[in-house]
């Protein structure tokens, strides 16, 4: 008998699957996409924060560095990144250094640092843009930043942290370094204070290399993450529902099976496999036909005989008669086997199920009684 009820999802493999599916949709739910979610709502305020930037009228850099008693020459925080600003001074050309390993448009490139002293007093690092190398790593020529006072445009970007060990090279006559940290430009030119962070050139600015190109303004994929995520959230428990249904469809349909098939046997057995009352007396009944029938062959034998006696003898019959009224053993197996019924598929089918022979016989009488009624 199929097990029953929801016993069947009491089971190690049921209840360890339960535990993963509710565990994984707990995470999509509260971790993995408020993660990506997320992601993109910083991602659309940058984006939104940058095309305003953009298209907003330059200020002076002293409106977006501030001042405090740890810079005391200024910083450019995050909330004033981006932002175009204008500068009137002067490049300090001596003091030029060269940023190495920092590719533009996925290809080899350095980029021009330029320290620029405002008319205020003020020194901030200018990024003029980048040029490819030449012969495989070596750095070209370029343009030198123009003399004497000069008003340029940019945007404002912030400092990058100092590493720990900064390594400075010196190939061709420049100074090469890695990373944009107003920590390493004071190494660098120590008698210079700047203000933590830089400014990147617009194009057709003085001074003015290859200008960096711009970030572009795109989401990226974060949304559709963060949708994918809720959805296999929800999918989980909804796939693990289904197959616990199909468990319990397939479960009720071996129980109908089985009461289906056992109902066949119950007129003529009972449930141990014991003969009922109605088949003891059957056979009962059949054992004295059986006598009945010996009874009257007998006496025919016995009538056979004597007629036998007064007819011809069997020296009188020709050879050949009594091999033809003789049947052959290959006859009587062909009579045999034709005698016996072709076993059924349902029959084949009820006896691997349960077994036993007065189940299949009981079976047999039942589907052919089914046949004659249709």
């Amino acid at each position: 008998m199929a097990q029953r009820g929801w016993r069947t999802f009491l089971k190690p493999g049921w209840v360890i699957t339960a535990i993963l599916v509710i565990a994984f949709a707990y995470v999509a739910f509260t971790v993995l996409a408020p993660w990506q979610l997320g992601k993109n709502s910083r991602t659309q305020a940058t984006n939104h924060r940058l095309e305003k930037a953009f298209h907003a009228d330059p200020v002076p850099l002293s409106k977006v560095i501030t001042k405090t008693a740890s810079a005391p020459t200024g910083t450019i925080d995050e909330s004033n990144e981006w932002k175009r600003v204008k500068l009137q001074g002067s490049f300090l050309a001596d003091e030029e250094l060269v940023l190495r390993n920092r590719p533009v448009n996925s290809d080899a490139a350095y980029q021009i640092l330029t320290p620029f002293r405002a008319d205020d007093g003020t020194v901030i690092m200018v990024n003029r843009g980048y040029v490819r190398p030449e012969s495989g790593s070596r750095i070209p020529s370029f343009a030198p930043p123009p003399s004497g006072k000069v008003t340029i445009q940019g945007y404002t970007r912030l400092d990058e942290p100092a590493p720990e060990e900064p390594k400075t090279t010196h190939d061709d006559g420049y100074t090469e370094i890695t990373n944009l940290s107003s920590s390493w430009y004071k190494k660098e030119i120590p008698q210079e204070n700047f203000v933590k962070g830089y400014v990147q050139l617009e194009e057709n600015q003085p001074g003015t290399l290859n200008a960096i190109p711009l970030p572009q303004l795109d989401s990226g994929p974060y949304l559709s993450y963060g949708i994918q995520w809720i959805t296999f959230g929800i999918l989980a428990p909804l796939g693990l529902g289904y197959f616990a249904w199909a468990e319990i469809r397939e479960r009720r349909k071996a129980r109908e099976e089985e009461q289906e098939y056992g109902a066949l046997g119950e007129e003529d057995i009972t449930s141990d496999g014991t003969p009922t009352a109605d088949e003891t007396a059957a056979d009962d009944r059949d054992a004295g036909e059986s006598a009945t029938i010996s009874g009257e062959d007998a006496s025919s034998v016995k009538r056979v005989d004597s007629e036998e006696g007064q007819g011809p003898t069997s020296e009188h019959v020709p050879s050949d008669q009594r091999s033809q009224d003789k049947p052959s053993s290959a006859d009587e197996d062909t009579t045999d086997r034709g005698s016996q019924p072709e076993p059924t598929y349902q029959q084949d089918l009820y006896d691997n199920r349960y077994g036993g022979t007065k189940r299949r016989n009981a079976f047999a009488q039942r589907f052919k009684k089914d046949e004659e009624r249709f």
